[in-house]
């Protein structure tokens, strides 16, 4: 039934587009294609309701993710434009970011419209974004009040689409201090998969399984983690007057990372930890986190704990 209607969609995006190519990536994103507008001089595709014109070459990814770009326009009066350098800029809350992927719009969508790390706070924080990715909630935090970041950010690639975000916020980003390793319990070097079109979802166990059949130009590369405690004792040294908010989002390096601040008598340091966990052919989930958190004190929320393959977790302090 399932390859019916996939077949059914791409026939009715071709009827309408008159173009083979796109009615397949179409139909396969489930897209209306009537929101979409090829022009056959200049190749261009134009978005209904957008303003902009995409590339056949560079700007497909805008169709998967179309559903997440038309949530953040609505919700949030996110805007989009072409830069001279063909990449789709999106500005939206006094931030401006680079969005070169699906996976892009599937982020901004849930920091800036879900808002899954939103925090309030009248004293000044420090917020340790463990997993920057491309840094856009490190632009999410430092654009609110009383906020500074640290990011750790270990592929090399993403680190420096995360640079490049900063970049183009001049102002706010002077609040963000960014490291090119990840935080784990120990310092070692592991060569794992990397694929930049799915970046926010490889970490230490690699391309996770639900992706294997999806993920293409996969690479391999040398990636340096660093022991957690001593970082969190670095930014304490650095930051001594303001509380420490933990953002995890390390794609399953959560796990050693709490355990090891556990161990040395860390998790004291920090006052509100919000935390991604993930479950994978690993058989990890919330409880081993939650428990852990609940010994040290805090405050624990367990979001879609009996979820497939991942939740969140709030905890704070009292």
């Amino acid at each position: 039934m399932q390859k019916l209607l996939n077949v059914l969609r791409v026939i009715r995006a071709f009827y309408y587009l008159r173009s083979f190519h796109l009615a397949v990536k179409i139909g396969r994103y489930e897209v209306n294609p009537r929101i979409f507008h090829p022009d056959k001089k200049s190749g261009k595709i134009s978005v209904t309701g957008f303003g902009i014109k995409l590339s056949r070459e560079k700007h497909l990814f805008f169709l998967e993710g179309y559903r997440y770009a038309k949530s953040l326009k609505e919700l949030v009066n996110a805007q989009f434009y072409v830069n001279e350098d063909e990449n789709i800029i999106i500005e939206l809350n006094g931030v401006r970011a680079i969005v070169q992927t699906a996976e892009d719009l599937y982020i901004l969508n849930e920091i800036f419209v879900d808002e899954a790390y939103c925090f309030i706070s009248d004293s000044p924080v420090v917020v340790w974004d463990i997993g920057m990715n491309i840094g856009l909630a490190s632009l999410y935090f430092v654009s609110r009040k009383n906020a500074m970041v640290v990011g750790y950010e270990p592929f090399k690639e993403t680190y420096e689409q995360a640079l490049r975000n900063f970049d183009l916020n001049p102002e706010i980003s002077k609040g963000i201090r960014t490291f090119n390793y990840g935080v784990g319990n120990q310092y070692r070097k592991v060569t794992l998969d990397y694929c930049y079109e799915y970046k926010g979802d490889l970490g230490i166990w690699g391309i996770p399984e639900r992706l294997r059949d999806r993920v293409q130009n996969v690479r391999q590369r040398e990636i340096t983690i660093k022991n957690a405690p001593e970082i969190i004792d670095s930014i304490v040294s650095d930051y001594p007057r303001r509380d420490i908010i933990a953002k995890i989002d390390c794609e399953g390096s959560e796990y050693e990372i709490i355990a090891a601040l556990s161990s040395a008598g860390k998790l004291n340091l920090i006052k509100v930890i919000m935390m991604e966990w993930h479950r994978d052919n690993h058989a990890k989930g919330p409880t081993e986190l939650t428990e852990t958190l609940l010994k040290a004190g805090f405050v624990v929320s367990s979001l879609s704990p009996n979820s497939q393959f991942t939740g969140m977790i709030y905890a704070v302090r009292v």
